[in-house]
């Protein structure tokens, strides 16, 4: 005879085990059904793999007949457009980064841009931990952007 008291624990191992295991397969199959997504109807197409001025970039800041969004951030730039439209569109808390190389100000944590520049940053002046920061951002971007986005250095029109 078994007594009551001795299945009790083996009881709530399977049951936590079981409720992890699915919890588990939900988020398989959230994340396979997410990486396997067809774009939505409001979604902008995909855009070739290219280099950019900072002339060039302002054109992508969600004003343009496509809404396309693009973000420069420590030398590589982000299309933003189908995920992050909300954040930096017109009426978005973080509009003022649409179109420009937001570098500096991510990496100094601040939310005021400088006026626009000629040339390409080169943020020589930053310190090892804004750079740090900056890296950290360039991270949260690389897992913000779209699966189709170009990521190219940014150039100056000395390029």
């Amino acid at each position: 005879m078994f007594a009551y008291d001795s299945l009790a624990p083996n009881i709530w191992v399977f049951c936590g085990s079981l409720v992890f295991l699915i919890g588990l397969a939900l988020t398989a199959c959230y994340t396979v059904q997410w990486l396997n997504r067809k774009p939505k109807h409001g979604d902008v197409p995909n855009m070739p793999k290219r280099d950019f001025t900072l002339d060039e970039l302002s054109q992508f800041n969600g004003e343009g007949p496509d809404g396309r969004i693009l973000i420069a951030v420590n030398g590589s730039v982000f299309d933003v457009t189908n995920n992050g439209k909300s954040f930096y569109g017109k009426d978005g808390p973080y509009a003022m980064f649409a179109g420009r190389d937001a570098s500096r100000s991510l990496a100094m944590f601040s939310a005021n841009m400088p006026p626009r520049v000629e040339n390409y940053d080169d943020l020589s002046d930053l310190t090892s931990d804004q750079m740090n920061k900056l890296k950290e951002w360039e991270l949260q971007f690389r897992g913000l952007k779209s699966r189709d986005a170009s990521a190219d250095t940014p150039k100056s029109k000395d390029d």
